[in-house]
């Protein structure tokens, strides 16, 4: 089987075309970020207003949300001790103490993690990569175990 000319001459110049183009680009491609941006003011809205919960009627809920200004709000965690209670992918979530989620009575650290983005602009940021955690800790106590 032959193959004709003109399929010779397009392969023979598009290879010329292709390969003889040459781009110059124009300024520079790169983005100055400032690693030096401080960090957001976290709002809490909680529903609970001390510094000690006291658990003393079951079930027992508390809500929170978190602003963050001008950041984006990755996660909340919840936690006691290292025991994480709830995980909320969003600015806001709830939390309710029923009967076998929790400890003995006593005293425990109540903790929650608000996640934000840093805000510098960078790839990293700008993909997820690059995050800011704050914690907050409160007393939890549980008066009747269950």
């Amino acid at each position: 089987m032959r193959t004709p000319k003109h399929f010779i001459i397009l392969y023979i110049f598009s290879f010329l075309a292709f390969t003889s183009c040459e781009y110059i680009p124009k300024g520079e491609s790169f983005k100055e970020v400032n690693p030096d941006v401080p960090p957001p003011d976290i709002v809490l809205d909680l529903s609970f207003e001390t510094d000690t919960l006291m658990i003393e009627n079951h079930p027992f809920t508390i809500a929170y949300s978190a602003d963050a200004g001008d950041n984006l709000v990755y996660a909340i965690f919840l936690m006691v001790g290292q025991d994480t209670l709830q995980a909320d992918y969003d600015s806001s979530g709830h939390f309710t103490f029923t009967p076998g989620t929790f400890y003995e009575a006593g005293t425990h650290d109540l903790q929650m993690d608000v996640i934000t983005n840093t805000n510098t602009g960078s790839l990293a940021d700008v993909a997820g990569y690059e995050y800011l955690t704050f914690e907050y800790h409160w007393t939890l106590i549980i008066e009747n175990a269950w």
